[in-house]
């Protein structure tokens, strides 16, 4: 569906809708259960017409759940909400 605002403004991809639904599309993209993912992987194949979908199994990641809504998931991070704030801070040692 091309859109009005996508060919005013002259964007090489579509917008794309986040949509609540208990239904999944067929063909839709979505991670594994339990398996981190980067929504912006998903949500840019999105931008490119394919369907993506998100569940509180498959979010990808904590702030990917975060931002779709699931709660706050940076509680689930390892080490937990400190934790996160120093990953995203100065990183974390591998």
């Amino acid at each position: 569906m091309k859109s009005k605002i996508t060919r005013a403004i002259a964007f090489k991809h579509e917008p794309v809708a986040v949509i609540l639904t208990d239904k999944k599309p067929e063909r839709a993209k979505q991670f594994k259960p339990g398996k981190w993912g980067c929504i912006m992987f998903l949500l840019a194949a999105a931008s490119r017409g394919e369907t993506a979908v998100f569940d509180r199994q498959t979010f990808g990641c904590q702030g990917g759940g975060t931002g779709l809504g699931f709660g706050n998931q940076y509680k689930n991070f390892p080490g937990g909400e400190d934790c996160f704030s120093y990953f995203l801070s100065v990183g974390n040692s591998q």
